[in-house]
C-alpha cells in the first residue's frame, strides 16, 4: 500500500512544536453500515457528526465491497489492486463516487474525452472541530485504470466559500488503494474550533501532459481520458484534533416505539444515540431512565448488548423494552434518560410518551384494515423494493351484516396537507355490498411496470391521478362521496387512519406507526381486520404487506369488463364477466342489466360455454356477444352485473359504458393521423405530426 502525506505550505513554514497529547478521531467515515451495493448519496458518519457530498458526478455513488466489480478491479478487500486500510472490519465496505461528464472527440485517430473544468469532480467532507485543535485530515483513495489520476486536496474554513490548496497535486501512477493520505492542518488556526470546515477531493489536469486533447485528466489507459466507467473510492475518511475543553458523553436521537401506551398497559420500546467523551476519554458508560411515571423502576438501566430490545450490540444505540402495567393515567408523561462516564461527566434528554384510552369498542362495521403507499417504488436495497406495483387501501366488514357500499367513497390526504381531503383525483368512489368477514381492494394508484400486480382490485382511482404517502398519510373512508376537506369529525366518517409519524390527523392520540422499509412494508389492522379501539398507534403494525380483495376467503366474485369502453349505436360488443366460485358454489349464473343504454328494460345472460361470443368454455370468464340497439341514445350509461349460485350466494358489480350516434360527417377533408411521441426514446421520428387525408373524388383548396 502506498501512504502520502501532504504538509501544508504554512505548516511548512512553521516551526515544528510539540503536538498535543491524545488526539481523538473526533468524526470518522468507514462505510460499513450500510449493505454492499446499496446507494446512498449523503452516507453519514460512523462516528460524530457530519456531511459527504460527491462534487460532478452522476447519481450512482454506492457502498461497495467484494465481489462488487467495475472493469477488472474488485472494491475494498484485498485483490490484485490491493485493499484499503480497513481490511480489519467485516464487511469492509467503501464509498464509491462514479461517473462524470464525458464526450468524445476524435483526435489523430484516437478517441479523447472532454472534462469538466477542474476542481469541479471528487467528493467533499464537512465537519465541525469545534472544541478541538490541531486538526489532521487522513483518508484512503483508490482509482480504477480509467478514473482520474491526480487529485488535489483543499480545505475552506468558511463552509466553501474560499477554498485552498493543502499541498501539491497527487498521483495515484496506477490503479489501486492510495492508503493513510494525510493532510495536517495542525498549523492552520482558523481550522481550530471551528463549524465550518471542510475538506475536498477534486480531479485536475494532469500538469505535465501536452499531447492532443490536453489540457486533460489522466488516466491509466493511454493516460489521457477518465471515462463513465472511472470512479474513485474512498475509505476511513477522518477528521482528528486534540480536545481544547473536557468533553462529556453525548445522548441524542430519543425515541419511543410505539409514541404511546395503552392506560391497559403495553410494550414500549425506549432508545437513545450515546457518543463517549473526550478529553479524557470516556469510560464505563452508562444510560439510566426514569419510568417512575409509567409506574417502573425510577433507575432503570437501558442497554447496548443486543438484548432487552436492542437491536445490534456495541452500536452506540442504548436500548430498553418495558412492559407498562395497567391503570396509568390519561396524560402524557415525561420519561428522563441520562448518559454517565466514570470521570463523573453526564449529559440528559427526555421521552415523551402520550397515554390512551384503548377500552373502546369502535361501532363501525366497515374499516380500514390495511394501508400501502410503497407501490411500485425501488428500495435502497433489493430487499426493500416493493413488492406489488401500486398503492392500495383495503377494506374489510367486521360486522355480521352485509353492508351496501353505494355512495360511499375513500378518501386519501397526504401526511401534512393543510387543505386535507381536497383533492378528487384522491378519491375513489364505491358501490355494491360488502359482506361479512369480506374485503374489498381499493388500488390508489396506476400499476408500475416490473413489479408483481396486485390481486384483481375491486376499485380503482381515476387512471393519472392518486398516488399515496409511503412513510405516512392518511385515509379516511367515509359513507358520503363529496370530500371532506378539513371536516374531521365529519358524521359520514366510518373510519380514519393516520398512519406514520408525521400524520397531523389520526384516531385517538398517536397515528399508527411509520412503515419501515418504507416501500416493503403496511400498516396493517391487527387480529385480522377485527380491532378497533379508535387509537391507531394500537389498531395497527407494520407488516409484510398482504392485499385481499372480495373473492379472497372464498367469496363469490365476478369482475366484471368490456371489450371497449364505447361504441356506436347499432353496433357490437362483448359483455364479459370473470367469475370467481364460492367455497362451495355450483349453478352459477351471471346476468347484465342493459336497459341504461339500451333505452328499455333488458337483461342479457352471459355463458362460459364456448358459444354466444364466449371465446373458451369452462375457464371461468362469462361473456356474451351484444348488439347495442341502433335506437339507443347517445350518452353514458351503466351496465349492472349479478352473479349468483345456487347456494343463494351473489355479487354485483357495475361498468360504465358510453353510447354515440355515428354518422358520416360530410366532411371531405379528415385528421387521419396524430402522432405526439416525435424525439422521444425509441420513437422512430424526429418530431410529432398531424396527418389529413383527402375522403372526397375531388380537389380541395
Amino acid at each position: 500500500m502506498k501512504s502520502v502525506r501532504i504538509l501544508c505550505p504554512a505548516f511548512l513554514a512553521a516551526i515544528a512544536g510539540t503536538a498535543a497529547a491524545q488526539p481523538v478521531a473526533f468524526t470518522l467515515w468507514n462505510f460499513n453500515s450500510q449493505p454492499s451495493g446499496q446507494t446512498i448519496n449523503t452516507p453519514a458518519p460512523a462516528i460524530g457528526q457530519g456531511t459527504a457530498v460527491a462534487l460532478g458526478m452522476t447519481n450512482n455513488y454506492t457502498y461497495s465491497t467484494s465481489p462488487v466489480r467495475v472493469g477488472s478491479f474488485t472494491t475494498c478487500d484485498v485483490t490484485s489492486a490491493g485493499a484499503s486500510g480497513d481490511t480489519a472490519s467485516v464487511p469492509n465496505n467503501c464509498w464509491r463516487v462514479r461517473g462524470s461528464y464525458t464526450t468524445s472527440l476524435a483526435q489523430a485517430g484516437i478517441g479523447w474525452s472532454i472534462h469538466a473544468p477542474q476542481y469541479t469532480q471528487g467528493a467533499e467532507f464537512a465537519a465541525s472541530s469545534v472544541n478541538y485543535s490541531g486538526i489532521v485530515f487522513t483518508f484512503d483513495w483508490f482509482t480504477t485504470n480509467q478514473g482520474v489520476h491526480n487529485m488535489q486536496v483543499q480545505y475552506s474554513v468558511n463552509g466553501g466559500t474560499n477554498w485552498v490548496n493543502t499541498g501539491p497535486v497527487l498521483d495515484s501512477a496506477t490503479n489501486g488503494w492510495v492508503n493513510n493520505v494525510t493532510v495536517d492542518l495542525s498549523a492552520i488556526a482558523a481550522a481550530d474550533d471551528n463549524p465550518n470546515l471542510r475538506i475536498r477531493m477534486v480531479s485536475v489536469y494532469d500538469p505535465t501532459y501536452t499531447g492532443p486533447g490536453a489540457p486533460t485528466y489522466t488516466g491509466a489507459s493511454g493516460g489521457q481520458y477518465n471515462n463513465a466507467s472511472g470512479n474513485w473510492r474512498f475509505d476511513r475518511v477522518t477528521f482528528t484534533g486534540t480536545p481544547i475543553r473536557s468533553i462529556g458523553p453525548s445522548i441524542s436521537a430519543p425515541g419511543v416505539t410505539p409514541p404511546a401506551v395503552c392506560n391497559s398497559g403495553g410494550q414500549l420500546t425506549f432508545s437513545v444515540q450515546v457518543a463517549g467523551g473526550a478529553a479524557p476519554a470516556s469510560s464505563g458508560l452508562a444510560v439510566v431512565g426514569n419510568l417512575a411515571p409509567l409506574g417502573l423502576s425510577a433507575v432503570q438501566a437501558f442497554s447496548d448488548t443486543g438484548t432487552d430490545g436492542d437491536l445490534l450490540a456495541g452500536d452506540g444505540i442504548f436500548t430498553y423494552l418495558a412492559t407498562v402495567p395497567a391503570g396509568r393515567p390519561l396524560a402524557p408523561v415525561s420519561i428522563n434518560v441520562t448518559v454517565s462516564d466514570a470521570q463523573a461527566r453526564s449529559a440528559s434528554t427526555s421521552i415523551p410518551v402520550i397515554v390512551g384510552d384503548c377500552s373502546t369498542t369502535s361501532a363501525a362495521r366497515i374499516v380500514i384494515s390495511e394501508t400501502f403507499g410503497g407501490g411500485g417504488n425501488l428500495g435502497v436495497i433489493p430487499s426493500e423494493d416493493a413488492p406489488f406495483d401500486a398503492d392500495y387501501v383495503e377494506l374489510f366488514n367486521r360486522s355480521a351484516q352485509t353492508v351496501s357500499l353505494d355512495g360511499w367513497s375513500v378518501q386519501y390526504a397526504s401526511a401534512g396537507s393543510s387543505s386535507g381531503f381536497a383533492n378528487s383525483g384522491d378519491r375513489v368512489l364505491l358501490s355494491g355490498s360488502i359482506r361479512p368477514g369480506q374485503t374489498l381492494l381499493v388500488r390508489m394508484s396506476d400499476p408500475v411496470p416490473g413489479f408483481s400486480p396486485l390481486p384483481t382490485p375491486d376499485f380503482a382511482q381515476t387512471k393519472g391521478f392518486g398516488g399515496m404517502g409511503n412513510t405516512g398519510g392518511r385515509v379516511a373512508l367515509v359513507r358520503a362521496s363529496g370530500l371532506i376537506g378539513t371536516d374531521y369529525t365529519n358524521a359520514a366518517i366510518e373510519d380514519l387512519v393516520g398512519y406514520g409519524a408525521a400524520a397531523a390527523t389520526f384516531e385517538g392520540v398517536s397515528p399508527a406507526p411509520t412503515p419501515s422499509p418504507a416501500n416493503a412494508t403496511a400498516a396493517i389492522r391487527k387480529v385480522g381486520g377485527q380491532q378497533d379501539t379508535n387509537q391507531n398507534f394500537n389498531d395497527f403494525a407494520i407488516g409484510f404487506p398482504a392485499p385481499a380483495n372480495r373473492s379472497s376467503g372464498g367469496f363469490l366474485a365476478g369482475y366484471a369488463s368490456t371489450d371497449i369502453a364505447a361504441a356506436c349505436a347499432g353496433t357490437p360488443m362483448l359483455l364479459k364477466v370473470n367469475v370467481v366460485p364460492g367455497a362451495a358454489s355450483t349453478g352459477i349464473t351471471v346476468n347484465a342489466d342493459v336497459s341504461d343504454i339500451a333505452g328499455l328494460p333488458a337483461t342479457v345472460q352471459l355463458f362460459d360455454n364456448g358459444s354466444n361470443g364466449d371465446a373458451q368454455a369452462s375457464d371461468g370468464i362469462y361473456s356474451r356477444s351484444y348488439i347495442v340497439p341502433p335506437a339507443a341514445a347517445q350518452g353514458v350509461g351503466t351496465i349492472s352485473f349479478t352473479v349468483a349460485d345456487a347456494q343463494g350466494n351473489s355479487d354485483f358489480s357495475n361498468v360504465g359504458f358510453a353510447v354515440a350516434s355515428c354518422s358520416d360527417s360530410g366532411a371531405p377533408v379528415v385528421i387521419s393521423q396524430v402522432y405526439g411521441g416525435g424525439g422521444n426514446n425509441f420513437s422512430g421520428y424526429n418530431g410529432d405530426f398531424a396527418e389529413i387525408f383527402n375522403r372526397s373524388g375531388f380537389p380541395i383548396d
